[in-house]
C-alpha cells in the first residue's frame, strides 16, 4: 500500500475546482489588489493637488471673511476635499466592480447599474466621513493638546462595542430548537466535550447557508448549526467547521480583533497629532496651524491613507494567523481533516488559491486555500483520519 502523500491529497481537493474557476479566482485577486493600491495612490494624489492649489485656503477665507467660523470651515473644507476624492475615484470604483463581476460571474448588468450603486455607496460614505473629519478637525482646534485623547477613548469603546458586542451578546441558552437527535447531534455533542466548550446544547438555526457559529462570553458559549449545514454537509464536515469556529471562541479571537482595531484607531489619532506638522512642512506647507487648521484637511487625508494601509496589512496578518490557529484547533479536537478540507473547498471565496508569500502577506486576510488544505493533509499524514468526509 502506497504511503499517504499530503501534497497529492491536497491537489485532489484543489482539482474539485475547475481550471476555469481557478483562473478566474487568480484574475479577480489581481484586479482586487490593483484596485486597492490604485485607490490609495489616487486619494494621495487628489489630497496633494487640493493642498497645492490652495483650494481649501480660498474656501476657508470666503467662509470667514466677515467673522471666524471655525466649525463651519472645518466641516466645509472636509466636505469639499472628500467630495473631490469621491468624484475622482468613482470611475475606478465602477470599473473595479464591473470587472470583478465579469471575471467571476460572466455576464454583467449595464454599466449604469454599477454607476448608480457606486455613487449611492460612495456619496453616503463621503457624507459620513465629512461629519467625522469635520468633528475631528474642530476638536483639534478647540483642544490642540488633548483632542486625540478626547476622541480616541470614545472611538476605542465604540469599536469594541460594534465588533465584539453582537458576538458577546449571543451567549448561553437561546430560544431556538435543539439539533434533532441522530448522528449529527451525537457528533456535535462529542465535539463540545472534546473541545471543553461551556455549552450543553447545539441549536438549529433556520438558515439555508451551510454554516454555523460559536458565540458568547467566556464560560457561556452558544453553539448553533444552520439547517443548510444539517441538510448538505456530512457529520465530519460539520464537526470540522464548528471546530474551527470553536477555536476562535476558545482563543477569544473576536475580542482580540476588536481590541486590535481599537488600538490601531487610537494610535492613528496620536500619529496624526504628532506627524501632521512634519508632513505639512515636508510638503512645503509649513504655514498650516496644526491638525486644527481646516486648510490642512489634505494632510489629515494623506496620513489617514498611509496609516489605514499599514493598519489593513496588520489586520490581515492577524486574521490570517488566528485562522491558522483555529484550523489547528479543529484538527486537534474534531479530528476530521477531510471534513475540514471539504468545508474549505465549499467556502472558497473565488480567490487565488496559491498566492506567493509576499502577495499573501499584504493582500490576503485568510490563509490561501492551498496552504489550508496542505495544513489539513499534513495533520492527516501524522494522525490519520478517523472520520473521513466525502466531497459533496
Amino acid at each position: 500500500m502506497a504511503a499517504f502523500d499530503p501534497v497529492q491529497a491536497s491537489d485532489r481537493y484543489l482539482d474539485a475546482l475547475s481550471p476555469a474557476l481557478r483562473a478566474a479566482g487568480a484574475a479577480y485577486a489581481q484586479q482586487r489588489e490593483a484596485a486597492w493600491v490604485l485607490t490609495g495612490l489616487l486619494i494621495l494624489a487628489v489630497a496633494i493637488i487640493v493642498l497645492k492649489t490652495e483650494l481649501l485656503a480660498r474656501v476657508s477665507e470666503r467662509l470667514q471673511e466677515d467673522r471666524p467660523r471655525p466649525w463651519t470651515a472645518a466641516f466645509v473644507c472636509a466636505g469639499v476635499l472628500l467630495l473631490a476624492v469621491t468624484l475622482v475615484k468613482l470611475p475606478l470604483d465602477v470599473a473595479g466592480e464591473w470587472l470583478a463581476d465579469r471575471t467571476r460571474l460572466g455576464p454583467t448588468a449595464p454599466v449604469t447599474v454599477y454607476l448608480a450603486r457606486a455613487w449611492g455607496r460612495d456619496f453616503t460614505l463621503c457624507l459620513a466621513l465629512t461629519f467625522g473629519a469635520g468633528l475631528l478637525i474642530g476638536l483639534a482646534r478647540q483642544a490642540p493638546r488633548s483632542w486625540w485623547a478626547w476622541t480616541g477613548v470614545p472611538i476605542v469603546l465604540a469599536v469594541i462595542a460594534l465588533v465584539w458586542g453582537p458576538y458577546a451578546a449571543q451567549a448561553g441558552p437561546a430560544a431556538l430548537p435543539p439539533l434533532p437527535a441522530g448522528e449529527a447531534r451525537d457528533g456535535m455533542l462529542k465535539l463540545l466535550r472534546e473541545a471543553h466548550l461551556s455549552a450543553g446544547q447545539v441549536y438549529l438555526v433556520a438558515s439555508p447557508e451551510v454554516d454555523g457559529d460559536v458565540t458568547g462570553l467566556p464560560g457561556q458559549a452558544r453553539v448553533s448549526v444552520n439547517q443548510g449545514m444539517l441538510d448538505h454537509a456530512s457529520v465530519p464536515e460539520m464537526r470540522a467547521a464548528i471546530g474551527h469556529l470553536a477555536g476562535h471562541f476558545v482563543h477569544g479571537d473576536q475580542f482580540g480583533l476588536a481590541a486590535l482595531l481599537a488600538a490601531m484607531g487610537f494610535l492613528s489619532l496620536i500619529a496624526i497629532d504628532r506627524l501632521h506638522g512634519p508632513v505639512a512642512r515636508a510638503l512645503g506647507e509649513g504655514r498650516l496651524r496644526g491638525p486644527g487648521d481646516p486648510v490642512g484637511a489634505p494632510v489629515w487625508l494623506i496620513l489617514a491613507v498611509l496609516l489605514t494601509g499599514a493598519g489593513t496589512v496588520a489586520e490581515r496578518n492577524y486574521i490570517r494567523w488566528i485562522n491558522v490557529r483555529a484550523d489547528q484547533f479543529s484538527l486537534d479536537h474534531a479530528r476530521a481533516p477531510d471534513g475540514l478540507a471539504v468545508n474549505l473547498v465549499r467556502n472558497w471565496r473565488d480567490d487565488k488559491v496559491d498566492p506567493g508569500p509576499l502577495e499573501e502577506a499584504i493582500f490576503f486576510d485568510h490563509p490561501s486555500l492551498e496552504h489550508r488544505l496542505n495544513h489539513a493533509m499534513r495533520w492527516k499524514a501524522e494522525h490519520g483520519d478517523p472520520a473521513p468526509g466525502p466531497l459533496r
